[in-house]
């Protein structure tokens, strides 16, 4: 069977009226699916009415689960079940300690909870979650990370799709971990979790946010044609509102600046208040943003290039260009400074208006608000003050993820599931290393 497509109006309001927002090139590989000999070209339009950014085309009902069940982690998973990529387990325990993070900080307890996870995948956050007394299950549509899962923490999914998936369970927290935005519907998903929910029960959805593409991809690679939907706070209003949910709790606090929600069922007494919907003023803004990000990349993707227009411009000259990219510069500029050992500049630089986080741009675990802490720490100690260095070091571990803090992810270095050095470029573990040593 070939991929076959069809014309959809919005899922989440029912609108057919749309903008378009990326046509993907063919060369693009998270992009574009060579699936049962058919090149399969996505196209992503905005919704007028409630803004959420969606396949039209999209992949028929039938296409779509053929290709989870066969091809989809070929997609981005070069390595078989007898092969697993230490470095593949160990993106999904930085995602789940991220997860595990916002829980805690909102003073949601998993202790003694009954968890369902929907795509769960190889079962890391389950297995996270397990380690700290809750009861878990999940449902995988793809056989393979199913197999994974099993083979690496001897959790066993159920394989199948969520929509043919049925369970009597009720369960207090059921979660939808960066899995919402590949569903044919996101409505009838979420309204199907609905129905697991316990007394008082909650849904957990990460989703990304088109606010915030992933740093170091372009857009088309973002706008991945795995990825059918991609929500902004407002849309993803409006789908739980529809779905007969509330938001409890929201922040942009995933990896990468996902969005997490914390949903709960809203009495039909309480008044919701929806979002005004996008104007074209707001799509356009969003459209030069893209183009800005593809820009970046283009820009960068020459290093010796972008060193030496970095020497020319500085850091003032090239951050006009890309306001949306000012955090990525900042750091680079500080390392850049520092290699030349130029610490006393790359301090001025830090005391700046210009050296200080832009907490409304895309980030990720080494784009980070820790990781300008932590080069103001080495600023320090190439200064020779040690003891502002150490204090530095110490407050960008406390805004890192707190990856020290789970136990599973030190047992996956123990039991030989990840290396231990598989961390070693990335600034957070520089920073507790450094700090050990101090």
């Amino acid at each position: 069977m070939e991929i076959t497509e069809v014309t959809r109006e919005c899922d989440i309001c029912g609108c057919d009226k749309n903008t378009l927002i990326s046509k993907k090139p063919s060369w693009t590989k998270t992009s574009v699916i060579k699936y049962k000999n058919k090149l399969y070209h996505s196209t992503d339009v905005m919704c007028n009415n409630c803004g959420v950014i969606y396949k039209n085309p999209m992949m028929s009902r039938e296409s779509m689960r053929d290709f989870y069940q066969d091809a989809y982690m070929q997609l981005y998973e070069p390595f078989n079940v007898t092969s697993i990529s230490g470095v593949s387990i160990a993106l999904r325990a930085v995602t789940a300690i991220y997860c595990l993070d916002w829980l805690d900080s909102i003073g949601y307890d998993i202790t003694e909870k009954k968890v369902f996870e929907v795509g769960c995948g190889f079962g890391t956050l389950l297995m996270a979650m397990r380690s700290l007394g809750a009861e878990v299950a999940g449902v995988e549509p793809g056989k393979r990370s199913s197999e994974i899962g099993e083979k690496v923490f001897g959790f066993k999914a159920t394989v199948n799709s969520f929509e043919e998936f049925n369970t009597s369970h009720l369960y207090d927290l059921v979660i939808i971990n960066n899995t919402l935005e590949h569903f044919y519907s996101p409505t009838e998903a979420l309204k199907k979790a609905r129905t697991m929910l316990s007394p008082h029960g909650k849904i957990l959805v990460e989703v990304p946010s088109m606010l915030y593409p992933y740093p170091g991809i372009p857009i088309d690679g973002f706008l991945s044609s795995a990825h059918n939907f991609t929500f902004s706070k407002e849309s993803f209003e409006w789908l739980a509102y529809k779905c007969g949910l509330k938001i409890d709790y929201m922040a942009y606090k995933g990896h990468k600046k996902c969005m997490f929600f914390l949903l709960s069922e809203y009495k039909h007494s309480e008044t919701v208040q929806l979002t005004i919907p996008p104007t074209k003023e707001n799509i356009n803004k969003l459209l030069n943003q893209y183009q800005e990000v593809n820009t970046f990349i283009d820009d960068i993707s020459d290093q010796v290039k972008f060193t030496q227009k970095m020497k020319e411009e500085g850091y003032l000259g090239i951050a006009k260009e890309y306001p949306n990219h000012t955090n990525v510069l900042g750091i680079s500029y500080v390392n850049w400074l520092l290699a030349q050992n130029k610490p006393k500049e790359s301090l001025d630089f830090l005391n700046s208006p210009a050296g200080v986080w832009k907490d409304n741009q895309s980030e990720d675990v080494d784009m980070h608000p820790g990781t300008l802490t932590y080069l103001r720490g080495l600023t320090y100690r190439h200064l020779g003050d040690f003891l502002q260095a150490k204090k530095c070091f110490e407050e960008a571990m406390l805004q890192y993820p707190h990856f020290y803090k789970y136990n599973f992810l030190s047992d996956m270095v123990i039991n030989g599931l990840i290396p231990e050095n598989i961390f070693g470029t990335s600034s957070w573990y520089n920073c507790a290393k450094t700090l050990e040593m101090m």
